[in-house]
C-alpha cells in the first residue's frame, strides 16, 4: 500500500523557532548533512521541516505518537546526481 502525506508551514514560523531556540532546534530537527545542504536558507529548512512532518504524521502508529523529525532524513542524492556539472 502506498501512503502519502502533506504538510505546510509559514516560513516565518521556522525562522522564529530558529531565532528562539537556535542550535538546539536545528540539532533536534535536522541532520548535520541537511544543515550543510540548506546552508542556512530558511526556505530550504522550512521545506525539509514540512517533508519531515508529513512523513512523521504518515508513519505514526495508530496511537497518534509522532516520530521525532530528527530521525527522518531527506536524501538529495538523486537530485544532486541529476544536476549538470
Amino acid at each position: 500500500m502506498l501512503r502519502t502525506g502533506v504538510d505546510i508551514i509559514e516560513i516565518s514560523r521556522v525562522a522564529a523557532a530558529i531565532n528562539r531556540y537556535g542550535d538546539h532546534f536545528l540539532a533536534r530537527v535536522y541532520t548535520p548533512t541537511e544543515l550543510d545542504q540548506c546552508n542556512g536558507r530558511v526556505e530550504s529548512l522550512a521545506a525539509r521541516f514540512c517533508a519531515k512532518e508529513a512523513a512523521a504524521k504518515r508513519l505514526a502508529p495508530a496511537s497518534g505518537a509522532l516520530a521525532s523529525t530528527g530521525k527522518i532524513s531527506k536524501s538529495s542524492a538523486k537530485r544532486e546526481a541529476a544536476r549538470p556539472p
